[in-house]
């Protein structure tokens, strides 16, 4: 056995759910979240229709894989403006046993009503990959129209095409699909602006079956340590209309190999090409900032000198899942981080361009956030009252974590943080809630699930049911919700890097669109902004991935559809 995996084990991994994957779906509605007497969010998985349990693989070997899986996302894949839900799902690993035989692995895919009522629709879909699944990138790869589906595994990574009739085929060339390794949080981006989405994939550990090793803490067998196994190098794939190049050598070269979990795409210096924030775990994370040299794009880790590559400790964390968001709002993209216990939720506001200031303890995080071991994490308006709050989904790697540590338990309660005059504030406390359902929370998406014009949000929770949450807080606001669309070949149909800014009752506020966020999983990448009530109409200045600068006035109340060049082509009301 190796000590040091041994001793690190008890703060990195930990063992499988005991929750049998198979069982059948106990979630059950949860009494309604509030603080201080108002509704927040309430649970509707199961009113929704969603029935589906995270297969975590587990069978007592101890991969470790296993705990850190369980990816979830939103796409739009019949294109009628509803976001479906997919769910990533593991499959157990090894030699097969009669126990395993009987599981049925496979990922999900559940249509949307259009109300937030959910069916699922995975065999005619033909999206049901049975291979380890980790996470998913949703983006239209060939700027046809529809949405497009990349899942990342244990094993090969699967892209499925989008064939605009409610079917996909497996690409051939999908690029980024390694034979072996550890795939994790994926993203589709421009880096190069060329009008076509490229793709990274971060890396988590150099590991095979054959290179898994036994770790024990206290007697006890125990998931080991990312410690115990090499970094492995990320992945950047320039797309084409051939499909996808690998650029890793070109792109990568200068970037030094990581224990990537979390990835998000965006402009951190404002020059107007995306940069990428990834969060290792145990390593430096890495701020890599999207350069021109002699004529070509290349990225460099610039998290160091720009002080966005520990936490507060100043040392190595173990990152989770990301976000960017303008918290301050001073019109630049300021970075949260998810890490471990007795790790704070990491938050770097953004000087510039020139630097990243820790400022958990500042805003009120670092306190409440360690406690718990964070994984997905997403900035969001919830109350719409013009300022970004956090939501993360928290939840333990070690299943028995009681007996080793008293008090400790691998189901955590997951956090939002309310941001009141530039501090957070949690509002969905355990302690004042006692009867909340508890689960080891992984991959966290947001969406506006049923088109009311506030965002909703799903968990997926390793080795359980997930946890759909219903938005229902009191509005402080009105809402403003814009859907970009680009235009090819000079900005991607997505127009993920679009850049939106406004100044809003003297508030700056600045925007970006992207779907990849928090940890393995895809978001609605349509932005609601929130303006006073009253507001009659709102001026924005969108910058296109092209560069092109456009300006747009719309009103509050509906989702506006704009289209590069050409103005809102058309507006739909908000659900009430």
């Amino acid at each position: 056995m190796v000590r040091a995996c041994v001793l690190l084990a008890l703060f990195v991994f930990g063992c499988t759910a005991k929750t049998s994957p198979t069982a059948p779906n106990t979630h059950t509605q949860s009494p309604a979240r509030t603080t201080g007497g108002q509704q927040l969010f309430r649970d509707v998985t199961a009113a929704r229709g969603i029935d589906y349990v995270h297969d975590n693989g587990a069978t007592g070997r101890r991969y470790i894989v296993e705990i850190v899986s369980g990816g979830v996302g939103f796409i739009d894949y019949d294109g009628d403006g509803d976001y479906d839900l997919y769910f990533v799902d593991g499959r157990p690993l090894g030699e097969a046993t009669d126990e395993t035989a009987e599981r049925a692995p496979g990922n999900r895919l559940y249509r949307n009503d259009g109300a937030g009522h959910f069916s699922d629709v995975t065999r005619a879909a033909g999206v049901g990959d049975t291979g380890f699944g980790m996470g998913l990138a949703v983006g239209d790869v060939d700027n046809d129209g529809d949405s497009d589906l990349y899942v990342s595994n244990f094993g090969p990574n699967v892209l499925y095409l989008n064939q605009n009739d409610g079917t996909f085929t497996v690409a051939k060339n999908a690029g980024g699909a390694p034979a072996a390794g550890v795939s994790a949080s994926c993203t589709f981006f421009d880096y190069d602006r060329d009008g076509t989405l490229d793709l990274f994939v971060t890396s988590y550990l150099d590991f095979t079956l054959e290179k898994h090793r036994p770790c024990h803490l206290q007697s006890v067998e125990v998931y080991c340590s990312p410690a115990a196994y090499p970094a492995a190098s990320d992945h950047l794939y320039r797309g084409s209309t051939n499909g996808f190049v690998e650029t890793t050598q070109t792109t990568l070269a200068d970037v030094e190999p990581g224990k990537g979990l979390g990835v998000v795409a965006g402009d951190f210096n404002g020059d107007g090409w995306p940069d990428l924030y990834v969060a290792n775990d145990g390593t430096a994370n890495h701020l890599l900032i999207n350069r021109d040299e002699q004529g070509q794009r290349r990225f460099l880790d610039e998290a160091l000198f720009l002080g966005a590559a520990f936490g507060e400790t100043a040392k190595p964390e173990a990152g989770m899942g990301a976000d960017f968001g303008d918290v301050d709002r001073d019109g630049d993209l300021d970075i949260t981080v998810t890490n471990l216990e007795a790790q704070t939720t990491s938050l770097y506001l953004n000087e510039d361009g020139e630097g990243a200031l820790e400022s958990s303890f500042a805003y009120g995080l670092g306190a409440a956030s360690l406690p718990y071991v964070g994984f997905g994490v997403r900035f969001l308006d919830f109350d719409a009252d013009m300022d970004l709050d956090l939501l993360v989904a928290n939840g333990h790697i070690i299943d028995n974590i009681a007996q080793a540590r008293p008090g400790s338990s691998f189901e955590q309660p997951d956090q939002l943080f309310e941001q009141r005059d530039g501090k957070f504030f949690e509002v969905l406390d355990q302690k004042a809630n006692p009867n909340l359902p508890l689960r080891s929370g992984r991959g966290l998406a947001t969406a506006d699930i049923d088109n009311d014009g506030d965002l909703d949000a799903v968990i997926s929770n390793n080795g359980s049911a997930p946890t759909l949450l219903e938005n229902v807080a009191p509005r402080r606001g009105v809402s403003i919700g814009l859907m970009l669309r680009g235009k090819p070949p000079r900005s991607n149909r997505d127009a993920y890097g679009a850049r939106v800014s406004a100044t809003i009752a003297g508030h700056t506020i600045v925007r970006e669109v992207r779907s990849a966020a928090s940890y393995l999983s895809a978001n609605d990448p349509r932005l609601l902004i929130s303006a006073p009530t009253g507001t009659q109409s709102v001026e924005f200045t969108i910058r296109w991935p092209s560069g092109d600068v456009e300006r747009i006035t719309v009103s509050p109340g509906a989702y506006h559809t704009i289209q590069e060049g050409e103005g809102v082509t058309s507006a739909t009301p908000f659900r009430t």
